[in-house]
């Protein structure tokens, strides 16, 4: 059996790959810890990406949903330039 595993620092998830909801979240934890160490904003858009799929993801627990939803808010306002 071929397992397809999300490398936080290499690769991007295709849509294609079903990750139970912890694989999800230590790949977006490790993205987020990047980004907040170096600043890199694509760290922060593979986090976004990640955590958003925990956010809509039904076989997620609820409130892992909630706060992988706030965590996408919090991230993407960051991303936008204040006016």
């Amino acid at each position: 059996m071929e397992m397809n595993l999300v490398d936080p620092v290499d690769a991007t998830p295709s849509p294609n790959d079903e990750q139970p909801p912890a694989r999800l979240v230590a790949g977006a934890l490790a993205h987020l810890a990047r980004h907040m160490e170096t600043g890199c904003p694509r760290a922060a858009s593979l986090a976004i990406l990640l955590f958003d799929k925990v956010a809509n993801d039904p076989e997620a627990d609820g409130h892992l949903r909630r706060h992988a939803r706030d965590l996408v808010e919090v991230l993407e306002r960051a991303e936008t330039p204040a006016h």
